[in-house]
């Protein structure tokens, strides 16, 4: 069973004037809906949420649900051999 977590984010939602949240785990459809209800029953109006992009059935559950991709970063690793 896969546990949907979040956390108030308090200084966004100081700034913006509107509370808003960061999802720490989503993994199925199931688990974004439940989160959805959930900011809705809050008054939560913003939701980030930082996948991997490898992780591409998360990420179309998302867009499916409304959430659009607006950044993305990259990890580089060169292995520099024996020291």
């Amino acid at each position: 069973m896969t546990k949907a977590v979040y956390k108030i984010l308090d200084l966004d939602t100081e700034i913006l004037g509107f509370r808003t949240a960061k999802i720490l785990s989503a993994k199925t459809e199931d688990d974004v809906k439940k989160l959805i209800n959930l900011f809705k029953k809050e008054k939560i109006k913003y939701a980030t949420f930082r996948v991997d992009a490898k992780d591409l059935s998360v990420i179309n559950i998302l867009e499916e649900e409304g959430f659009r991709v607006v950044d993305g970063y990259l990890i580089l690793v060169k292995e520099l051999g024996k020291e």
